[in-house]
Order: C-alpha cells, then structure tokens, then sequence
C-alpha cells in the first residue's frame, strides 16, 4: 500500500480488457496465490457494501488451457466458461469480469475470477455468486490507493491476464505543467475521468462554499483524485456549468402512465390523429383543475420522446419531460428533442402574445424572453401549454326559476381512465411502480405514431389538418344504429320478420338552424288587482217575492268580497307584481 498506493502512481479505468501473459522470470517481484490471498479478506463476517469480488479456484480438472480461459473471459462470454468455472448465481447487469488462469500440470488449472460491478453489492447477495472461495481486497483510507495497491499486486501473479484496469506512473513533466491553464493538456481519458468525477460528485449549491471548498480539495497535488493536479479555472467552469442547468426546470425521467391511461376515446380515436402534428405545432389545454390535465400531457410527451429516440437510433437515451410555470425556467438548459417542455398553469398576465406564438411554433428553432437571456427552445421538440386559469359562471339568484335539461351520459369528467389511476396515485407519494402492459403500450406507441407520421409526411399539413378534422368530427358525431322496434299486436304467421321490424320516426330537425328563432307573441304580466265583479242574480221564478231575491243578491255580494281578501293578502294592493307572476308562471 505504502509503495504502491502512493501519489506517483495513478489507477486507470480501461474501456477494452488488458491481455498479457506473464512468467515468473518476467516479473520482478513475483508473488504466489497463498501471499496474494494474505492481502485479501474473506467474505465471512462482512456487513458492507463492495465494488469487487474475487473467486478463487485451485487444482480444477477438466478447464482446458489456461490460454483458453483467458480467451473466453477476454470476450466477456462468461457462459461458455467450463462447468468447472461457472459461477453459482448470475452476475448482476454491466459486470466486468477478469481472470488470471495458471497451469498446475496434469490438466489442472488454478483461476483467479475477477468481478467489478458496477454498482455497491451487499455481501449478502455477492456470497451467492462465486464458485470457488469469495475473497475482497482489504479496506484501507482511500478508495483510489486500494484500487492502485490492489492491481499492483494481480500484476505480480504469473500466468494469463486478463485486467479492465491498469497502474502506471506519473510523468514527472506533466505533473508539474498540470497546474498551468495555458499547458495543461491531459490524455483523453484522464479527461473523462475527471468531467465524470465533477458531474456525478461536485455540489450544486455554493451559498456556504460547499462548491469551492470540494474543488481545492480535489484539485492538490497529493489528493488521492482523478482531477489530482488541474487548474483550479478548469475545474470552478465545469461545477459552475452542472449549477446552471440545476437552476430551472428539472429534467424528470419516469412515469407509470402511457396515453392507453387516458378515456378509450382519447388513446384510440383522438390521439392517434394528432400525434403527427405535434412535431410542428405545440398543445394547449384549457380546463377545470383536476380534470387529469397535467398527467395526460405528461404522458403525450413522453410518447413523443420515445418515438424520437427509435427515429433518432438513439439506444442510450431516456425521454423526459421539464415542467415550470415560466417561460424563464427553461432558458437554463437546451432540451434534446426528446425532452419535452411543459408550461403548466403560468400567469397569464406575464406571458406575452409574441413568447406565446413562438412557444407554440414547434416546427422552428425558437426563442422565448427571459430575465436575462432569451430561452431556447428545440426544433419539433413537443411543447405544451396547460392553464386553469377559467372563471366559472354565477350561480341563478335565490329567487329564480331555471328548468336545464339534457344528455349528459357521455360528458367527459376527467380525462383519465380508472385501469392505471392507482399507479397514479402511488407516483404522488414518490413511488414509480410501472403496469403489466407498460412495455407493450409504449411500443404501442411508438408504432401508431410512426404510422401516423408517414401519412402525415405524404401529403402538405394543410391536407392533415382537413383530413385529421374530417376524422374527428365523425367520431365525435357519429350516427347511433336505431334500435327496431317490434309490433306485438300483429298475428304470428299472417307476415314475415322483417314486416314486423319498423324503425323509429326521425328526429325533428329545425329546417334552417343558423335562423334564430322569435317570439310569436309579447309576454305579459298580469295585473296586479283583481277587479271585483258582482254576481249576476238568478232570474226570479215567476211567482217569487222581491225579499228571496234581495237576499240572493246580498250574499253573492258577500261571497265576492270574501274571495277577494283571500286572494289579496293582508297588504291588499300593495302585493309585488312579480311574486304575483312567479306564481302565476307555477300555476
């Protein structure tokens, strides 16, 4: 560790293996299995984590050549390896695996199987892999020393390497010019390395020097660092580049919900005849909050995004979609065509008419104001446009009779479906959970907007439009088939089936609708005031007394009056005309 581990020497990360075959004679040091295995520590006992796991297998019968082993490992076909060599569990996805294969005599072989993963192990699940005895290399101060130390000592074995890294020493000139920014001029994987190290370690946030203080540790000629010995100017411009792009919106990857998410009408019978128009015009979304609008855009952009990356070939890359509530949050990073940009619900007072044009205008490379310089925004990336921002109508006033009637059956309440709305729900807890048919839709996917964009490059965008308006319309006012209706009054034999079928009448229509239709007549209110009208006295018999039809007379007189109070109330004339319609209206 003390020679080995030192400042002058430097680990490098190969990105083919290193093959070499080595004798005793040839090393200047050479060390056997038993004083190798002295620097490693078995796996008994262990609670951590590891990077690296050693199998060792002495005195196997049955392998073939040694040269054979090396070959086999070098073109990492780990399952052609001899039975004897197997490992006892699969390897976790992107391991490399090395080996060192000596011969022993009469066909006996001793194999030393290197594996590096690429992520932490628990040594719970690493003891289940090896075939032979599991060994780790012992845990000093310093990641980068025991990585130095450790493939020092695997160069001392003999017989055949194969190694993805290697040690070599620091050249005396170029430590020395590292320091400068005029002559510093590392090797093209140093290079990685240290822009690697910078992007996945440097702090974003520099409010308590968090940023500038991990730079000037990293940057010393003895830190144990791949960025060992760069200019501090080099290193502070790439930490300040990773800051900028944190700044806006967050580029955010992983979504449980595709378009099959959303009401069958949307994914099978809308959608599919948008989707070609997305690549030239943006979508925007007006509507009542919590209607599903934020998780169905989210899902359409990501659909887009994938079918970019099967256009583009790109095998590497993963769709994403950045949400803010300002045009000003994207100006911090350009997007890559498959990563959309999603305008949720801004203040519509401080988005401009101009921004708001070119926002949408997806078929140009765009720029949109911001505080101090414009954003860019990429060509056919998808762009979409959401608000809420809707007044809803006052309500009828207490004292108003409104009668509504119509359909509502196939009124739309929200845009998602009830089939993945628990993933949904699990996402805003911070969980991703995907659905059985996640893969299958997405491919869906990609393959009915790659149909579509055939039939939309074939022709002009005009023709897409009227043809795409054409489709809509039929589906949304598509003719029901009229039910049948039989005559059970009518005599069974006496006529055939289809005698006894007759459709429905048809609906009225207006002859003309775009006529508005007028009142034949004025409304108007009924008075106030009843008039009192006598009533007319019976005819007198022809023998009756002036008396009896005097008193006839009287008491219809009375019974007027009488009714006429009823009907007044207490307040007589001051009763309101227009309660006094309302009720008549009621009657």
């Amino acid at each position: 560790m003390r020679v080995y581990g030192g400042k002058q020497w430097r680990f490098e990360s190969l990105a083919a293996p290193r093959c070499e075959s080595k004798t005793s004679a040839s090393i200047e040091n050479p060390m056997s299995i038993s004083d190798f295995l002295s620097c490693c520590r078995p796996l008994n006992g262990l609670r951590a984590a590891t990077m690296m796991l050693v199998d060792v297998q002495q005195d196997v019968e049955n392998c073939g050549s040694a040269e054979n082993v090396a070959a086999v490992c070098q073109e990492q076909r780990i399952e052609s390896l001899p039975a004897a060599l197997q490992f006892a569990h699969a390897l976790p996805a992107h391991s490399k695996v090395g080996c060192i294969a000596m011969e022993k005599g009469h066909g006996k072989l001793d194999v030393i199987k290197l594996v590096t993963f690429q992520d932490k192990m628990a040594i719970r699940d690493a003891t289940k892999i090896p075939a032979g005895s599991a060994y780790v290399p012992f845990s000093r101060p310093g990641p980068w020393a025991v990585k130095k130390a450790f493939q020092s000592l695997l160069d001392r074995l003999p017989g055949h390497h194969v190694h993805w890294g290697t040690v070599t020493r620091w050249e005396a000139q170029a430590k020395n010019s590292a320091s400068s920014s005029s002559t510093w001029s590392p090797d093209t994987d140093t290079l990685l390395q240290g822009v690697a190290l910078i992007n996945d370690h440097a702090p974003e946030t520099d409010a308590n020097n968090e940023q500038y203080t991990w730079i000037l540790l990293n940057i010393r000629e003895d830190a144990e660092s791949p960025i060992a010995g760069w200019p501090e100017g080099k290193v502070r411009i790439m930490a300040q580049n990773k800051s900028k792009a944190s700044n806006g919106a967050t580029l955010q990857k992983g979504f449980p919900l595709t378009t099959f998410s959303l009401k069958p009408f949307l994914a099978e019978k809308l959608l599919p005849v948008l989707y070609p128009l997305f690549v030239c015009y943006g979508v925007v979304a007006l509507g009542w909050p919590g209607v599903g609008k934020t998780p169905a855009l989210i899902a359409v952009i990501l659909a887009m995004g994938r079918y970019h990356i099967h256009r583009l070939q790109e095998e590497d890359a993963v769709p994403g979609w950045r949400r803010a509530k300002s045009l000003d949050n994207f100006r911090h990073q350009v997007a890559n065509v498959y990563e959309g940009i999603f305008l949720d619900d801004p203040n519509r007072e401080n988005v401009s008419m101009a921004d708001l044009k070119s926002f949408l205008t997806v078929e140009e490379e765009q720029t949109t104001s911001g505080r101090y310089n414009d954003a860019k925004l990429t060509r056919n990336c998808m762009r979409a446009y959401a608000s809420n921002d809707l007044d809803r109508e006052d309500e009828p006033l207490d004292d108003s009779r409104i009668f509504i009637t119509g359909e509502v059956d196939e009124l739309h309440k929200a845009l998602l479906s009830e089939k993945d709305k628990p993933l949904y729900s699990k996402y805003k807890l911070g969980i991703v959970e995907y659905g059985p048919q996640w893969e299958q839709e997405t491919q869906q996917e990609v393959r009915t907007i790659s149909l579509g964009m055939e039939k939309f490059a074939a022709g002009r965008p005009e023709v897409y439009i009227k043809d795409a308006n054409e489709k809509i319309e039929a589906e949304l006012w598509r003719a029901r088939l009229a039910q049948s209706v039989r005559l059970s009054d009518r005599p069974e034999g006496e006529s055939s089936q289809e005698e006894e079928t007759v459709l429905p009448p048809p609906p009225v229509i207006i002859p003309n609708p775009a006529l508005r239709c007028h009142r034949i007549g004025q409304f108007r209110y009924p008075p106030a005031k009843r008039l009192r009208t006598k009533s007319r006295p019976e005819e007198a018999p022809a023998d009756g007394s002036s008396a009896d039809l005097e008193a006839l007379a009287q008491a219809a007189e009375m019974d007027a009056v009488e009714e006429w109070q009823e009907s007044t109330g207490p307040d007589g004339d001051d009763f309101e005309a227009d309660t006094e319609a309302a009720i008549f209206l009621h009657e």
